[in-house]
């Protein structure tokens, strides 16, 4: 008996108040980016800035945003298959690993 109070409850419940909704500022943007063509495969945030890190492209397999909206290409140093990328310790670490690109690249600021 207690199972279907409950269940009729939670039923009456919706009715009344209506469907989820979701909350204002869990909505996402689509925001515009210099390098549209890439597989992006990582990104984090670290030293104020936020680094994405792409799997294709030439030269520009690296964006940096301050704000996560304006975005700004780098060149790598090679056009690897960057698969991630974290922060430690004021350091940016990514990761290649695909066929002969099994490389690691560093950067102080995320930027160079």
């Amino acid at each position: 008996m207690n199972k279907h109070l409950l269940l009729i409850s939670s039923i009456l419940f919706l009715f009344i108040y209506g469907s989820a909704q979701a909350q204002p500022g869990i909505t996402w943007t689509a925001q515009t980016t210099p390098a549209t063509t890439q597989t992006w495969r990582g990104i984090v945030y670290g030293n104020g800035v936020f680094v994405a890190v792409a799997a294709s492209g030439t030269g520009n397999r690296v964006m940096t945003s301050p704000d996560g909206v304006t975005w700004t290409s780098r060149t790598t140093p090679v056009d690897n298959g960057w698969n991630d990328v974290t922060y430690a310790n004021g350091l940016f670490v990514a990761v290649a690993g695909s066929g002969t690109d099994n490389r690691v690249m560093t950067s102080s600021d995320g930027i160079t």
